[in-house]
Formats: structure tokens, C-alpha cells, sequence
């Protein structure tokens, strides 16, 4: 059963954005007479709790783990936890994974990552599009709406738990914290007729580029414009002395595998994801 959300939730000041880039967060703290009651690989993602009035944590079950779900899941249900996400690394790992359906886990996302070298032949600019910084500290309402549709193939999308109001103000936090350079280096857009037609965020990681947000807004698909979007987001990246880029999207995406796919990017990694509701 999926929980019923009664209530909207007040604002909060949001620290960082933990559903995006996981990091590992405080817990109930040891006091010397007993440990933490977060078992090893349990982590509690304060932010996530934030955005939707609950506990939540997250998860990642190897093949040597599915006989502990149940001691992790009466921990977390103890704690006031109502939503895991649970990780299973793709490969073959099909003990896991019938494991957490059996738990009532939900298939949300085969969550892959890609990545390319930044090589002159993928390091070429297209002239005839123009790509420019969004150069403003505050979104625009049409960068918004782009964020947005970027995650349309969101596990916050298509779980239908998940209010369509907490999956928009997710993105909308995620692009927000990215002009003002929080979770992305640059913004950068495609502009048709005074309006964005097309933005990518990316970020500098030493040698190893990423890209954050990438999307063409429906009325202008099939012109070119995402890959001209990735050829510059490369560009914007080699300048800043990154030898590769990196770049994660939801194996259902089947346009963004093909793009990148296209663009010379190989897949080096892949899980699947399950949202576990308490």
C-alpha cells in the first residue's frame, strides 16, 4: 500500500540536494552506552525527509545482503522511516531484487551511468546553433518548465506516490540551485525567439566532467538542439581541463540513451532502483 499524503508541506531551508547528489548525513548520535540505530549501508537523507514531511532513507542491497531487509526495514520502520530507496547494482543480481519486491519494493529506475572521453572529434561546436551562459542568478519560468520536463522520466515521476507537487519543486530547487552555482559550475541555454528553447547544466570535477540537467523543450525537439547541447557542454568542460564527462540518466530514457549513445558516451555503470514505502 502506498501512503496517502494528506498535507502539503511548509517551507525549509534546504541544505543541499541529497535525492540528486546522496551524501552521507548525520544520525542519532552515540552516546557511548550504544550504537547508532542506523545499520551499516542504512543512510538517512535529511533533505529528502525535508521535502516530503517524512523519514527517508536509503539503501544499497548486494547479493550477499537479502536475508538483512527484514532486520533494515523493522530498524527503519522503528525510526519513523516511510520511504527507502534501494539500490541493487545490476548484474544478474536477480536474488536481490526479488527480495525487495517481495518487501513490496516498487521498480522506479535502472538508474545508468555513461561516460566519454573528451576527445577533438566530440570537441567540435556547432555554429549555426547559438549556446550561450543563462547568466542570471534567478531562473527564468521557461528554465523552470525545462527543468521540469528533464525529469520526466524521473523515479519522482513515475512513482505515483510521489505528488506531482514534490517531483516539480524537486527540479525546480535542482535548477534554482544550479544558475546560482550550488550544484552546477554553468547554465548553459539555446534562446529561440526570446525564449529558452534548450539548457544543460554542467560541473567540473577535476579531470572528470558532468552533466546535471539536460533538455529540449518539447515545441523544439528534433532540430539538433540536444546534441548541440552536449557538443557544448564538452567544449565548456576541456577549457576547464576535464578529460572526460559523465553523465547519469534513467535506462527508460531511451531518447537520452540513443543521444549519448550517438555522442560517443558508454555505459559504465548501472542499478536498479526501488522506492520501498513502510
Amino acid at each position: 500500500m502506498y501512503p496517502r499524503f494528506v498535507q502539503l508541506f511548509r517551507p525549509y531551508g534546504f541544505p543541499c540536494l541529497l535525492s540528486i547528489v546522496p551524501t552521507a548525513l548525520s544520525t542519532p548520535a552515540y552516546n557511548g552506552q550504544r550504537p547508532s540505530p542506523w545499520p551499516n549501508g542504512v543512510r538517512v537523507l535529511d533533505w529528502d525527509s525535508r521535502l516530503f514531511g517524512f523519514g527517508v532513507a536509503e539503501i544499497t542491497l548486494s547479493a550477499t545482503q537479502p536475508d538483512q531487509l527484514a532486520d533494515l526495514v523493522a530498524v527503519l520502520r522503528a525510526q519513523d522511516v516511510k520511504l527507502v530507496y534501494c539500490f541493487v547494482p545490476s548484474k544478474g543480481d536477480t536474488i536481490a531484487e526479488r527480495t525487495v519486491r517481495r518487501f513490496g519494493g516498487y521498480l522506479v529506475d535502472r538508474k545508468t551511468t555513461f561516460r566519454t572521453r573528451l576527445r577533438p572529434s566530440n570537441l567540435t561546436s556547432d555554429s549555426q546553433i547559438k549556446v550561450e551562459p543563462f547568466g542570471l542568478h534567478m531562473p527564468s519560468n521557461d528554465l523552470v518548465a525545462l527543468a521540469i520536463q528533464s525529469g520526466e522520466y524521473s523515479r519522482f515521476f513515475i512513482d505515483p506516490a510521489v505528488p506531482r507537487e514534490r517531483f516539480e519543486e524537486l527540479y525546480t530547487i535542482w535548477i534554482e540551485r544550479s544558475v546560482t552555482k550550488q550544484l552546477a559550475d554553468e547554465v548553459l541555454v539555446i534562446r529561440h525567439q526570446n525564449r529558452i528553447a534548450g539548457m544543460v547544466t554542467v560541473r567540473a570535477n577535476d579531470e572528470v566532467g558532468e552533466i546535471g540537467l539536460i533538455a529540449v523543450d518539447s515545441a523544439y525537439r528534433g532540430k539538433g538542439y540536444g546534441t548541440t547541447l552536449i557538443r557544448e557542454a564538452h567544449l565548456w568542460l576541456a577549457v576547464q581541463g576535464c578529460t572526460s564527462c559523465r553523465v547519469v540518466t534513467q535506462g527508460a530514457n531511451i531518447p537520452a540513451c540513443r543521444l549519448y549513445t550517438k555522442a560517443g558516451y558508454t555505459v559504465e555503470n548501472s542499478e536498479s532502483v526501488f522506492h520501498l514505502w513502510l
